[in-house]
């Protein structure tokens, strides 16, 4: 009787066992599953958070709630800063970029700030605040340098079809180009050439005087001074002799002494001047 009754109870106590061990196992299996189906984020409890988000891979710190691969957020610090990546004295700090090209932003330990493309710095700031496009040692607020013909472009994008684009140019001989450029950047016309002499042409690249314009000039609301020391002070238009002060060439026999207006079959608006 007593032998039947310890049976019972040893055959019970394995029954309560074998159930608390499903049960068990049926919540930690529907925890497993919970987690694998929505995975849970990862936090650590301080004042600027680290989350890691298992479902999308971001990583958030000073968020929780992460809009890219790693954000990072903060409103502490003097002055408050999202991110601070420092060194020891007398070394160069990188932070890379790699996609289809490497880019590279470089803290510099003489304190030039840099932007590199691979090994080849394109933009440099000195400690002094001079900016460099070309050049690591830019020598005015603004320096743009290149091996061959630099160029500055200038658009207006609200100007008319073939009228946004302007360009300044210094080319192989050292002289300076004014362009006009269309909007596909494939048609230049010259405006303005300055040479190294210090000649000017407008219309023309080729000036061979201190100003030589290809086409008309006019003069209007002010005095035309004209000194033309060579003739003894007097002027020639059209011819190397004059009698007076100013004469034209063999359409106008004019002279004009000092100042006056011209007449008959020439005609000045405003005064010819001699200094």
């Amino acid at each position: 009787m007593q032998g039947n009754r310890d049976a019972r109870t040893s055959g019970l106590s394995q029954t309560v066992q074998m159930l608390l061990l499903l049960g068990i196992g049926i919540v930690v299996g529907s925890l497993l599953s919970g987690l694998l189906t929505t995975p849970a984020a990862l936090y650590a409890q301080s004042a600027s958070p680290l989350t890691i988000q298992p479902d999308t891979g971001r990583v958030g710190i000073g968020t929780t709630v992460p809009i890219r691969t790693l954000e990072v957020g903060s409103t502490a610090g003097t002055p408050p800063g999202n991110a601070l990546f420092s060194g020891s004295t007398g070394q160069d700090i990188f932070v890379g970029i790699r996609s289809n090209r490497s880019w590279d932003l470089v803290s510099r330990a003489a304190g030039r700030f840099d932007i590199n493309d691979a090994a080849v710095t394109r933009f440099s700031i000195t400690s002094n605040g001079d900016v460099g496009i070309g050049t690591t040692g830019p020598q005015r607020l603004l320096h743009i340098s290149k091996a061959s013909t630099p160029e500055l472009a200038i658009t207006n994008t609200g100007n008319a079809v073939d009228a946004k684009n302007f360009q300044f140019q210094l080319d192989g001989s050292g002289n300076l180009n004014f362009h006009m450029v269309n909007d596909a950047w494939n048609t230049v016309t010259a405006q303005m050439t300055m040479l190294r002499n210090g000649n000017v042409g407008i219309g023309t690249v080729n000036p061979s005087s201190t100003l030589h314009v290809a086409g008309d000039i006019r003069a209007s609301g002010g005095d035309l001074i004209y000194s033309c020391p060579t003739l003894g002070g007097s002027c020639g238009i059209g011819t190397d002799w004059c009698a007076g002060q100013l004469q034209l060439g063999a359409t106008c026999q004019y002279c004009v002494a000092g100042v006056g207006n011209l007449t008959a079959n020439c005609t000045v608006v405003g005064r010819l001047v001699k200094p």
